[in-house]
């Protein structure tokens, strides 16, 4: 009996493997979401990311986009943000910062393991102990695997947006400090006397950070008077130079000691 039961478990898991992560149902609802989700970051689908690059060349110019260009769309872009969290299902906000650590260790078992375990309830569903059945189990299977791909795909745009928008606050920095630099050698100029409150102005904003720094002149050091110190091997004091004194004086005379 068991090594029926064993059969059984072994087809059911063949089963799970080859019959897919989704029924048609839940694969049409990822699909119109992801849909939705390349529609708001303005990729149709991921191998159109050079045609609608080239085809946004011309709202890229401020001549053709303009203020209201730019207002218009953020914020029909964060409508759509707001409005995908009501199309995607079971969709949670995490309770605390520590949601998503104390998730970390059961929402990484592996996927193997999980299919295996599938088959195995399939089979005797009471090994879940719970209401947690195969229909239950399998939901969750399919939507972890199908959802999974949307949040690297948001996380990359948003990496791309915040790149763009630094790129445009950087042109605007550098132009401003061009100007302030400008300003500066106009504004001694008598005709342009005006400028001087501006300057005054930008010198106190940019000063901080963005000023020039002074070069720290090097303090000079007055030497201090030493105390006396005792004489260092290198000058022998008296009682060393009386010693080899004597030492020299034995070495010389020892051999007319020998000859009287």
């Amino acid at each position: 009996m068991s090594k029926v039961r064993s059969c059984d478990i072994n087809r059911a898991f063949s089963d799970v493997q080859g019959a897919g992560r989704a029924n048609a149902t839940e694969r049409s609802a990822t699909s119109k979401v992801r849909s939705a989700t390349f529609r708001w970051i303005g990729l149709t689908s991921p191998g159109q990311r050079k045609t609608n690059q080239t085809t946004q060349t011309a709202a890229d110019t401020p001549a053709s986009a303009g203020v209201t260009y730019y207002a218009d769309s953020a914020k029909a872009m964060i409508d759509n943000i707001h409005a995908m969290s009501q199309e995607v299902p079971l969709f949670t906000i995490p309770a605390d910062d520590n949601a998503n650590r104390k998730l970390a260790t059961t929402g990484s078992v592996p996927k193997q393991a999980i299919d295996k375990v599938l088959a195995m309830i399939q089979q005797r569903p009471l090994l879940t102990g719970n209401d947690f059945g195969a229909d239950h189990f399998r939901d969750r299977v399919a939507y972890a695997t199908e959802y999974g791909p949307v949040p690297d795909e948001i996380d990359a745009f948003s990496s791309a947006l915040r790149h763009s928008v630094l790129t445009a606050q950087s042109e605007v920095g550098r132009a401003t400090l061009t100007v302030y630099e400008m300003a500066k050698r106009e504004s001694k100029r008598p005709e342009s006397a005006d400028l001087r409150p501006h300057v005054a102005d930008l010198k106190r904003l940019l000063s901080g950070r963005f000023g020039r720094k002074k070069k720290q002149q090097p303090t000079p050091q007055v030497p201090t008077p030493s105390s006396p110190s005792a004489p260092t091997s290198s000058q022998p004091n008296g009682s060393h130079a009386a010693s080899v004194a004597d030492e020299t004086d034995v070495v010389v005379t020892s051999p007319a000691s020998k000859q009287q």
